[in-house]
């Protein structure tokens, strides 16, 4: 028996395969039977700077989140080194390269600092220096006493080129480690090795919306949500996908919107400053009543803020996007789970509602890497269009005198598609405002009878939403009526709220989590039904204002008194959350 739980950290200047390395390292530990949550920070630079990537793992326990402190830290420069010394536990190791690390000024005497010379390995087995961290991915499997195999096994699944050579140069780094060292902590203790996903939210955005049937992707490249447009770009001969980088934010949301338009299913993504240059055609689409799915992957703000750095900052600019109203969905997963089921939500609510439909999930949990059960992946939901006529049916109608109107008012407030092309119709679309068959029209009893259809959509969405019992929020923990208090949150905040909630449960504390998914339509009876049994209730974000608690009080007129929020490009971290969590309870 040994040690069920590990945190680790890798870090050193960008190029150096930082994120490479951590993820090999996320891979060994998922061989191994744990779970394995591992996420990133690297600078808005384009070159240099330092870069870091943390992992969390557990034997068979759902991991979360990243944790505040690291048992055992691979520092591959100065550096990376006084960056994060501190962020080492106590009895805690400091492995480094000692041919880049020249002169080591120890600030700490309660961690041990373990010398390896990285860069001699490598010259001495002649071998590319770009296998350099892999010397130091043995060296730290050894000194955790993981068979070498488990190495073997994540540098085959994470390393495209020089495969052989970079096994060599490990095994290297393993045997420099064995001989120079003991095993200066705990052994890991080898689980189970089950099939496991390991994968980073804005990938499982771009899986998801393949299996919604998504046809045409078009973005512009911005962090953090570029991944999204890289891997489409890599898998769409696969899928028969027209993915097109666009010269600028406008015209992909444009191209978009004129596939949707077309007949097919259409997405676009981006992030804080891209949606804001897509605003105005947001309203487009809501108007023009074209189905539309959009990702806002969000970042520290203002204005360019801090381009790699997390952030919830853009919840209420989202669900109240564009000038005068129309309306829009908002869905905000916040993990790989719900990532997976709300993105083919969003396309079925987008077809079947003609609204444009918004995922809102930020830095974190896009470029954190989750190990997920397969067998928990909701894909068995249904592709749902909505009433789309044929030319059959266009001859039906004619046969009956009928004319086709674009914009019929209905009992849902859903009118009827035809795909242009379709023989004896013409499919209009207009963006000013127009009478049902769209033309413009400033008639104020038309423009009052085509406000109110479009609106009833939304209500019609609501009960839907509440009669297929399709999850628009979630509860976790001790039933509300018996909490000692009840946290708020959204996203990917989720993460270490769980996480803190494990460590406080340990002192007797009952907790209880809401988790609120779609913001728009707002789940506002589901929500009250929560805090109105609550002793007390605390809401967690990473914005300045509270956004979601802001958010509560407008839909609901229920006030959160008590708020943790933090902005400051970091997600929460557990037991720092504990600590704060702990100050509302006294």
């Amino acid at each position: 028996m040994g040690r069920k739980e590990l945190s680790l950290m890798v870090g050193g200047p960008a190029g150096a395969g930082v994120m490479r390395t951590g993820q090999v390292f996320a891979s060994m530990l998922m061989y191994m039977g744990y779970y394995v949550f591992g996420t990133n920070e690297y600078p808005s630079l384009i070159r240099g700077g330092h870069n870091m990537y943390k992992i969390y793992a557990r034997l068979n326990e759902l991991v979360y989140s990243q944790y505040d402190t690291v048992d055992i830290y691979l520092a591959l420069d100065q550096l990376a080194i006084k960056r994060r010394e501190k962020e080492v536990a106590e009895n805690g190791i400091i492995i480094y390269d000692s041919d880049e690390v020249k002169s080591l000024e120890k600030t700490r005497n309660d961690i041990k600092f373990l010398p390896i010379p990285l860069k001699s390995i490598v010259k001495e087995k002649k071998a590319p220096l770009v296998t350099r961290n892999m010397a130091g991915v043995g060296a730290v499997a050894r000194l955790l006493g993981i068979p070498f195999e488990y190495v073997e096994k994540a540098i085959r699944r994470n390393i495209p080129r020089y495969i052989d050579e970079n096994l060599m140069i490990a095994k290297a780094g393993y045997e420099y480690a064995e001989k120079n060292y003991d095993l200066e902590l705990e052994p890991l203790e080898i689980g189970k090795y089950k099939p496991r996903i390991l994968i980073d939210g804005n990938t499982a955005t771009a899986i998801a919306a393949v299996k919604a049937g998504v046809k045409v992707f078009a973005a512009y490249p911005i962090t953090p949500q570029t991944p999204i447009l890289e891997y489409m770009a890599h898998i769409a001969d696969d899928y028969d996908i027209a993915v097109i980088q666009a010269e600028h934010e406008i015209a992909s949301i444009l191209i978009a919107i004129g596939a949707a338009y077309a007949g097919v299913r259409a997405m676009t993504a981006t992030s804080g400053p891209g949606l804001a240059l897509k605003t105005e055609s947001v309203g487009l689409a809501s108007m023009s009543e074209t189905p539309l799915v959009i990702v806002n992957v969000q970042r520290q703000g203002p204005s360019t803020g801090m381009a790699t750095q997390q952030a919830q900052g853009d919840l209420l600019y989202t669900v109240h996007i564009g000038h005068s109203e129309y309306p829009l969905a908002v869905v905000a997963p916040g993990d790989i789970e719900e990532i997976f089921e709300k993105t083919l939500e969003a396309f079925n609510i987008a077809e079947k509602y003609q609204i444009p439909v918004i995922i809102l999930i930020d830095k974190h949990l896009a470029e954190s890497h989750y190990t997920v059960d397969p067998e928990n992946l909701n894909l068995a939901i249904p592709i749902e269009r909505g009433e789309i006529l044929s030319e059959k049916d266009i001859e039906e109608m004619k046969k009956r005198g009928e004319e086709y109107k674009r914009y019929k008012i209905t009992d849902t407030g859903v009118s009827p598609r035809v795909f242009p092309g379709t023989k004896g119709v013409v499919v209009r679309a207009e963006s000013s405002e127009h009478d049902e068959n769209g033309f413009y029209t400033e008639d104020p009893v038309k423009v009052t009878a085509m406000w109110n259809k479009r609106w009833h959509k939304l209500e019609t969405l609501a009960r839907e939403l509440d009669e297929k019992n399709i999850t628009t929020i979630k509860y976790y923990g001790v039933p509300a009526d018996e909490a000692d208090f009840v946290i708020v949150t959204w996203g990917s905040t989720k993460g270490p709220v769980l996480e803190a909630m494990r460590i406080l449960s340990k002192d007797g504390l009952k907790i209880g989590m809401l988790q609120v998914i779609y913001m728009k339509p707002f789940p506002s009876k589901k929500v009250v039904e929560v805090l109105e049994k609550a002793r007390k209730v605390v809401v967690v974000e990473n914005n300045y204002q509270a956004q979601l608690a802001m958010l509560i009080r407008e839909y609901t007129g229920f006030f959160i008194e008590h708020r943790i929020v933090k902005y400051d490009g970091r997600q929460f971290n557990p037991y720092q959350l504990s600590r704060k969590l702990l100050e509302v309870v006294k």
